[in-house]
């Protein structure tokens, strides 16, 4: 058995010189070769029989030593090797430190992308909830939509469908300027729409007010004042079945007399009508809501 470890301690003894040459001839050495010269060095006078685990260099599980020592030492007898245990590297503190604080940060960062994983759930969920609620004050939007449509549809018995493509010729011929005005308080690409809007007074006083704002000379605005009359008719047809006054229209003839609270002269001066320019508008109530643009003489 001395035999043997002998000629082991022997053959690694080489080993490690023929590596010191070798590292010796290159131009550049790494952190590690530098390492094992240095510690080539200090055992330059010790035997190589004598050289313990401590003996080689450890920082790199390559050229780090088994865990075991050949020949003979101070200390005793030399150490056998365990033919189990193979050549293992030994690491040292500094090193499993470092894997330590590697791990430890892995840890956080993932714990981190947990955390903000979790952030993105709650907020996608909150989001989900505010949709579900729009969605469900849209349904019941459309069901009072739908509702309404109903409600004027048996509003409106007599209305067959040559009454309705009449109505949407009567929208179709709009000039230009009326037809952007009206547009901007009823749905004039959408019949259904249109005539569910035409159950609202508050709507209809409102274009009723921008159409007399419009009336800046005394031309007559025959159009305007016939699709007025008409939203007039649909409001008054809805209101009919459930008891409600209808509003009713201001229309002065040529030769009556001017009258302020319901007459509006539009460039012009006198006591007397002398054409109407556009109709004006009462309430159900009789109360006066838009004065009729006249021309006076």
């Amino acid at each position: 058995m001395d035999n043997r470890n002998s000629l082991f301690s022997k053959t690694v003894q080489l080993a490690c010189r023929v590596l010191q040459e070798q590292i010796q001839n290159k131009d550049s050495k790494t952190q590690l070769e530098r390492e094992f010269l240095e510690a080539m060095s200090l055992n330059t006078q010790k035997p190589m029989q004598d050289m313990g685990e401590d003996s080689l260099p450890s920082s790199d599980p390559d050229l780090a030593t088994p865990r075991f020592s050949y020949g003979t030492s101070s200390d005793g007898p030399a150490e056998q090797p365990d033919r189990h245990q193979g050549f293992f590297p030994c690491k040292n503190k500094k090193e499993l430190r470092d894997q330590l604080e590697k791990v430890k940060t892995e840890r956080d960062e993932a714990r981190k992308q947990i955390n903000e994983s979790q952030k993105n759930e709650r907020i996608l969920q909150q989001e989900n909830s505010e949709l579900r609620g729009e969605l469900s004050s849209a349904r019941k939007r459309i069901e009072n939509l739908e509702h309404q449509l109903r409600l004027q549809q048996s509003m409106l018995p007599e209305q067959d469908q040559q009454q309705l493509t009449a109505l949407q010729d009567g929208i179709e011929a709009l000039p230009p300027s009326a037809r952007e005005l009206i547009a901007s308080f009823y749905e004039l690409n959408d019949l259904t729409i249109f005539l569910i809007q035409c159950g609202q007074f508050s709507r209809l006083n409102q274009c009723w007010g921008a159409c007399c704002k419009s009336i800046t000379d005394a031309e007559p605005r025959e159009e305007l004042s016939s699709f007025l009359e008409r939203l007039l008719t649909l409001y008054n047809r809805s209101v009919k079945t459930i008891g409600e006054k209808p509003a009713t229209l201001i229309a002065p003839h040529p030769g009556d007399t001017y009258d302020s609270g319901k007459h509006f002269r539009i460039a012009s001066d006198g006591r007397t009508v002398r054409k109407l320019l556009l109709p004006g508008l009462r309430n159900p109530g009789g109360k006066v809501m838009q004065q009729a643009r006249v021309a006076l003489q």
